[in-house]
Formats: structure tokens, C-alpha cells, sequence
């Protein structure tokens, strides 16, 4: 992957964010950090990024909160939700969050950006469908002009041909 991809990485654990930045990094990916969920917010409100990777148990705000919030202010930024714990309704509420992705730690940085390149892919995948489908949408939307004025023309000549007609009978 190429350094255009920008990742924020959210956990309390100072010493694993920065392990996380610097294998992120070494891939080539621009990554910067943030140790709580208010940080993480204020950064997204000032720059972008294409994918966030968040612990879930952290101080204050947790981070399925800080999905939620996140997915609200970007909703096309992919988001992969990791924990330490083994919670089923977890995995099942970051997904119902809009995270595209779960991992559990203890994780190898290998594994982390395998997940990263296949979120991205998707999230390419997923901005092509939408564009096909605004084009689809305009086209249908040409279409359905085109045929509204073609139906109107034949209205008024039905309705000039009657008038005329009624005259004859008249």
C-alpha cells in the first residue's frame, strides 16, 4: 500500500500505539495516534482518514462509542474495532456500529495489515458502487425527464387534434 492512506490508531496503551505506528508506518501508511475517544473525534473533525483502528475498553468514552461517533462525522472511513476480550455481543455490536472489521488481540502487525489492505479494497469496491449507482440515478433521471416531455408534446397534440374535431362535429 502507498503512503496516501492515512490510519488513525486509538488505544490507552501508549506503548501499543506506538508500535502500531510504527509498523503502520514502515508499510507505508501515514498514521497518527490517539490515547482516548475525545481526541480521536477532535482529530477526525480536522483531518482525514481512510481507516480507524480502536481498542474497545478504554477511559470515558469506549471504543464502540467512539465508532458510533466516528462513523457519524465519516461514514465512508472503514473502522477496525480491536479488544483483548472474548465478548461475542461485541463483535456483533461494533459490526451493527458500521465497523467494517474486528480483530482480537494479541495480534501480529502482519495480520493488522491484512485487514487494513482488505478494508480499504472494500471500501474502494463500495465507493465505485456508489458512483455507478448516482450515475445510474441521473441517467434514469434523463430518461424519465425525456419521457415526461416527449408525453407531454403527444398530450398537446391529442388534445389540438380533439379541438379540432369538436369543431367538425360542431
Amino acid at each position: 500500500m502507498n503512503g496516501k492512506y492515512r490510519i488513525l490508531i486509538v488505544d490507552d496503551e501508549k506503548v501499543l500505539c506506538s508500535v502500531f505506528k510504527e509498523g503502520l508506518s514502515a508499510s507505508g501508511y501515514d498514521c497518527e495516534t490517539a490515547s482516548n475517544g475525545k481526541t480521536a473525534l477532535e482529530l477526525l473533525g480536522k483531518n482525514d482518514f481512510d481507516v480507524m483502528v480502536t481498542d474497545i475498553i478504554m477511559p470515558g468514552m469506549d471504543g464502540l462509542e467512539l465508532t458510533s461517533q466516528a462513523k457519524q462525522k465519516k461514514p465512508d472511513m472503514a473502522v477496525i474495532v480491536m479488544t483483548g476480550f472474548q465478548q461475542e455481543e461485541s463483535y456483533d455490536r461494533a459490526i451493527g456500529l458500521g465497523a467494517s472489521d474486528f480483530i482480537k488481540k494479541p495480534f501480529a502487525i502482519n495480520e493488522l495489515l491484512i485487514r487494513i489492505e482488505r478494508v480499504l479494497r472494500d471500501s474502494k469496491t463500495l465507493a465505485a458502487i456508489r458512483q455507478k449507482q448516482e450515475e445510474v440515478r441521473a441517467i434514469s433521471h434523463e430518461m424519465i425527464d425525456g419521457m415526461q416531455e416527449e408525453a407531454a408534446k403527444r398530450i398537446a397534440l391529442l388534445e389540438k387534434e380533439i379541438l379540432g374535431l369538436r369543431e367538425k362535429i360542431i
